[in-house]
């Protein structure tokens, strides 16, 4: 009867010689369908201390070998026991093993259990490029931007040190992309004076990429979406954020003391949303509505959060007038802070929280032109003109512009020098007189 094929590789060790000494080199080794792979342990034995038919016929050192043959022998027993589980686990997730990856375990190189196979993000991205040149489907130029732009990703992970591995954490594995490492890529360039549409390409660039590596299952379908929801629209700002509308000091005053005289809840409930937008530098509409309990650390007195609009991870910190209206809300809603979201509400379906916002902005700006008469004031607010009003204020006693744009969780400070332009010049005068230089 014809001896069945073994369907798995095993190691072993064996002895080879070196040259006329007396002693003999122990090797780890393993055959698999044609592929010899053996690799030093850096021990050697003379023949009459070995045993090879022990250990199953692995192999190992005989009592004769000295004091410290139990040690290396379980050692030796170990070693190959991990790299036996490697292949055994390789083997269960694809089926079938190459030589070249029993060497690469048997070399130390971990790296092939990955589902990207260790590759390289920044080389498969440009040959990614190359290969689509080759193939007709982009021109010279294409290619030639496509390989520029992942360059810059490789700068700022070389600068920043955010890879995976590498002697500087300059390097990423394929499958270790996130969306996070983008987002902050796409801050960095955005940092370094780059233009919109320059970082918008960089990122489809990237976005590209993942997009065929999610085909291979190198990277998740969902890491691949959420990168090419990181597109940049400053072309088109809001039009509450181009024109600037606030309150001054005086006039923000006066809203602030109607609130115990407004004859509704929830007229009160929507003057509280109004002034925590305020005291919480300007926060959003869309982030009042998606703030979690979770998202406050009121040890530290900040918030943590990442803001719908432009996908920053922003920290906020608050006060004691925030605290105050935040703790006139504790116990009401159990996820979302002011109870404009149901609990169970999944933030990821974007297009059901863009109609809630649309519903509930027109529901607290209609609340807010009311409490406008109750103030006494001649115009009639809305909703963003908390953030208006913040920032103004703010340029007004002096912040500098770079320090109110990471509040605001603006892309850059050139965003917010656009959106406050009027109210710069003044400021930037004071700056200088201050300096007062004679010479």
């Amino acid at each position: 009867m014809a001896r069945q094929q073994r369907q798995f590789p095993q190691g072993k060790y064996i002895l080879r010689s070196q040259n006329k000494s007396q002693n003999y080199a122990v090797y780890l080794y393993y055959y698999w369908r044609g592929t010899h792979v053996r690799r030093s342990v850096d021990f050697y034995v003379s023949q009459k201390d070995w045993n090879q038919d022990a250990n199953g016929g692995a192999g190992e050192f005989r009592p004769s070998y000295g004091p410290n043959y139990k040690e290396r022998n379980a050692y030796l027993k170990e070693l190959m026991y991990d790299i036996d589980s490697k292949i055994m686990d390789y083997l269960k997730k694809n089926e079938e093993i190459t030589g070249e990856v029993i060497e690469a375990f048997v070399n130390g190189d971990k790296s092939v259990l990955r589902a990207d196979n260790g590759m390289d993000f920044i080389e498969f991205s440009k040959q990614r490029f190359i290969d689509r040149y080759n193939a007709g489907k982009i021109g010279v130029s294409s290619r030639e931007n496509g390989i520029s732009y992942i360059n810059q990703f490789a700068k700022f992970l070389k600068q920043e040190h955010r890879g995976s591995h590498g002697e500087k954490n300059e390097l990423l594995y394929l499958g270790e992309i996130t969306e996070q490492l983008v987002l902050d890529f796409r801050n960095w360039q955005l940092g370094n004076n780059r233009k919109v549409d320059t970082v918008n390409k960089a990122v489809q660039a990237i976005a590209g990429v993942c997009t065929y590596a999610s085909q291979m299952k190198y990277v998740p379908i969902e890491v691949t979406l959420a990168i090419k929801d990181l597109h940049l629209s400053d072309k088109s700002l809001d039009a509450d954020e181009i024109t600037v509308k606030y309150l001054t000091e005086e006039e923000l005053k006066k809203f602030v003391d109607i609130r115990e005289t407004l004859p509704l809840l929830r007229q009160k409930e929507f003057h509280d949303m109004f002034m925590f937008s305020f005291y919480a530098c300007g926060l959003r509409l869309i982030d009042m509505m998606t703030l979690r309990w979770v998202d406050i650390d009121f040890k530290k007195q900040v918030i943590r959060k990442v803001q719908v609009k432009t996908r920053n991870r922003n920290v906020i910190p608050i006060r004691e007038a925030a605290i105050k209206i935040l703790d006139r809300w504790r116990g009401r809603y159990k996820v979302f802070v002011f109870g404009l979201l149901p609990d169970k509400f999944n933030l990821n379906v974007d297009e059901e929280l863009r109609k809630r916002r649309n519903s509930v902005t027109a529901t607290i700006n209609t609340s807010l032109k009311r409490q406008s008469k109750f103030a006494n004031l001649d115009k009639e607010i809305t909703f963003h003109w908390a953030r208006h009003t913040w920032a103004v204020l703010a340029l007004e006693k002096g912040v500098e512009i770079s320090k109110i744009s990471r509040l605001l969780g603006h892309t850059s400070t050139a965003v917010t020098e656009k959106v406050y332009a009027e109210f710069l010049p003044d400021t930037l005068g004071e700056v200088v007189d201050g300096l007062d230089f004679k010479f």
